[in-house]
């Protein structure tokens, strides 16, 4: 599967913002510089006059080229550094030497699939994980990508995790990262979140516009005492989703931050 790359001319500061509206029109993987934000979607999602539309509220230009799937994994490979969240957590692919000094190791090899750690709203979505109890637990990790918060709820603890992703390439990378980890995990291919089924702690780093669409569905896969963790949030978002979620009879408990992104604990009203 080819990839379309945009290249997009803007500062640091305004990059942010327009990665999580490009989330929203599925883009899986962003490049940024001080200058420049360089974009990746499948080809076969891209579509021009979303991005024209999209890019017109800013001002903004771009360029475009398609990359093959075999340059898109040298592409990740020489970006990808590993990375370590105090003495708890490490994350590298499957061609860096091993990390022996932290008590996880998580082996992620991303390809075409989101979350790496390195992105804010991820490392803030398992930096949250550290501080659940997830021993004996069941997961849902609805928009897996790459299943690195599926397999990290495991390696803490958890019983049973559900992965649930709609691109065919991301369920695919997830199962490959599993193996490597030596992890067991439920992937599906779905748009929506499982119906009928309960879960101790449900996961969704995403995007607002994902997150509005399907928050009454991940509302009734939550029990009296589950935990409903959200992120691929801007700040700005927070009064947005903090009002869904008081509609749907959940109240905050905690917030994080960094980088502009944000990360919402809530729980069921006892």
């Amino acid at each position: 599967q080819a990839v379309q790359s945009v290249v997009i001319q803007l500062s640091a500061a305004q990059q942010d913002e327009l990665i999580a509206e490009l989330c929203g029109l599925g883009y899986i993987g962003f490049e940024q510089t001080d200058s420049q934000l360089i974009a990746y979607i499948p080809f076969t999602d891209f579509d021009e006059n979303d991005l024209n539309l999209l890019l017109s509220k800013y001002s903004l230009s771009y360029s475009l080229s398609i990359i093959e799937k075999t340059n898109w994994n040298a592409i990740w490979e020489s970006n990808f550094q590993p990375i370590q969240i105090g003495k708890r957590i490490g994350v590298r692919a499957d061609f860096h030497p091993p990390m022996t000094e932290v008590e996880h190791e998580l082996i992620i090899t991303p390809r075409m699939s989101f979350g790496t750690g390195h992105h804010a709203t991820t490392s803030l979505m398992m930096e949250t994980l550290l501080s659940l109890p997830l021993k004996n637990t069941t997961v849902l990790d609805f928009g897996t990508g790459t299943g690195i918060l599926g397999i990290l709820a495991l390696k803490l603890g958890a019983d049973k995790v559900i992965g649930i992703d709609n691109d065919p390439w991301c369920i695919e990378n997830a199962a490959d990262n599993c193996e490597m980890n030596e992890i067991s995990m439920d992937l599906i291919l779905a748009e929506s979140p499982p119906q009928n089924q309960l879960f101790d702690v449900v996961l969704a780093n995403i995007n607002l516009h994902i997150i509005q669409a399907h928050l009454s569905a991940l509302r009734k896969c939550l029990h009296q005492h589950s935990s409903l963790l959200l992120s691929g949030l801007l700040i700005d978002d927070e009064s947005t989703v903090d009002e869904l979620c008081k509609e749907q009879g959940l109240e905050k408990l905690t917030r994080a931050e960094k980088n502009g992104w944000l990360v919402l604990l809530y729980r069921p009203w006892n």
